[in-house]
């Protein structure tokens, strides 16, 4: 989770607190922003010199050339010092998408904040903070903050995520995230919305923080494309078998208006399947993709920490800002075709294909490694399952100890 409440305002998104997240240019503007402090000190400096006396002028040309040299040396010196930054600073650059809130919506996030504090066991208290006023005005939109702690069985993101794309999903997706390991429930739910013509567009990081996350990534695009390719080869073969089956047929049917009812059909069923949905793959190239986004159909879209791996839907904290506006989502999908045109590259089946057998061999030890560890056969490992057992048999003893008593006497009307 990714959430910073400032008075009445509200922060959420990907973007971690790190120096990953700084860009270089506004890096070495900052760091030039502070040698450049002491220059204007120098310069105040030979104003107050200009404003003495004639008798003095000689030594404040001197002592005007000597600054002069000063600063040229200075520069000097930030040149040196820059490219040292340069050589020190080798950590990967992060992609972020971050949103700013205001409205209602900020309380729900306060509350989302305070929830994460509870489950760290921090020291630290924080009380909820007041109902904030709802804004009626142009810019103004729907906004939902969702949230998943599968430890107390909130799983808001998850059943949005299922419902909307499965249900909510006519002609396009956009999803952008920097780790893709889909749990069954996503993975279904995206083919479920792709045999139903909807054209869905993945944007993943091509530069992963996370050591054997792009070669776990080759193998699951693998894998989709592969199951893709396979239905719309036994999709060719059915039709062709038809088609040539009714032309054998068709001068011997008896019954022609109810041929020409079955015949419609099969036509009908022929262009819908003609009309199924694509889903194409791109890489994010030189920076890492840490942006958490989805978008379906230029009306709906959601941002915040939720990753479609396995950790993220089984175990971590995460938080999302589900948004209903068109505005808001056109500037989503032109950011995400931006990024596609200039900072992608596009991955198909040919490519997956061609890869050499070592290559093969490392995305599907690091995709199967993934999967495994994702599982909650490892959630026995975590002290929280033990404490969640024990509340659980404390209260089960609790309601068969005390739960006939408080019934008989909540019937004893004459008491």
């Amino acid at each position: 989770r990714k959430i910073l409440i400032v008075d009445n305002t509200a922060y959420c998104g990907s973007m971690n607190v790190a120096e990953n997240v700084l860009p270089s240019e506004i890096f070495y503007e900052h760091e030039e922003g502070d040698v450049r402090e002491e220059d204007t000190e120098d310069s105040e400096e030979k104003k107050k010199k200009k404003k003495c006396n004639d008798e003095n002028y000689e030594r404040n040309k001197t002592n005007m050339i000597n600054n002069f040299n000063n600063d040229i040396n200075k520069g000097n010196m930030y040149d040196d010092f820059n490219k040292d930054i340069n050589k020190k600073r080798k950590c990967l650059e992060y992609y972020d998408l971050h949103i700013k809130i205001k409205g209602p919506a900020v309380k729900d996030l306060a509350d989302v904040f305070i929830d994460s504090l509870k489950m760290s066991k921090s020291l630290i208290n924080r009380e909820p903070i007041e109902e904030q006023k709802k804004y009626q005005d142009e810019n103004s939109c729907y906004v939902q903050v969702l949230e998943s702690n599968v430890l107390r069985k909130i799983r808001s993101i998850q059943s949005t995520f299922d419902y909307i794309i499965r249900n909510g999903a006519t002609n396009n997706i956009y999803i952008t995230t920097s780790y893709f390991l889909p749990p069954g429930f996503l993975r279904r739910a995206l083919f479920s919305a792709l045999y139903k013509g909807v054209n869905i567009s993945f944007l993943f990081s091509g530069n992963s923080d996370v050591f054997g996350d792009v070669p776990a990534t080759y193998y699951i695009m693998k894998k989709i494309l592969k199951k893709i390719d396979r239905k719309k080869k036994a999709l060719l073969e059915y039709n062709n078998i038809i088609s040539n089956y009714i032309n054998l047929h068709k001068s011997f049917i008896r019954y022609p208006i109810i041929f020409d009812k079955y015949y419609n059909n099969y036509q009908k069923k022929k262009k819908e399947r003609k009309n199924k949905g694509s889903m194409n793959f791109y890489l994010f190239q030189e920076k890492h993709c840490h942006a958490k986004n989805l978008v379906v159909d230029n009306l709906w879209c959601s941002i915040g920490s939720y990753n479609w791996d396995r950790f993220s839907s089984r175990r971590n904290l995460e938080v999302m800002i589900s948004i209903f506006d068109k505005k808001i989502c056109d500037k989503f999908i032109k950011e995400h075709q931006n990024k596609i045109i200039h900072d992608s590259i596009q991955i198909t089946l040919s490519q997956l294909i061609n890869r050499n057998f070592f290559q093969i061999f490392m995305s599907y030890c690091a995709y199967h490694l993934g999967k495994l560890s994702g599982r909650n056969i490892f959630d026995g490992l975590s002290n929280n399952n033990k404490k969640t057992i024990l509340r659980k048999a404390i209260i089960s003893k609790y309601l068969n100890d005390n739960c006939i008593q408080n019934i008989s006497l909540n019937m004893m009307w004459g008491v």
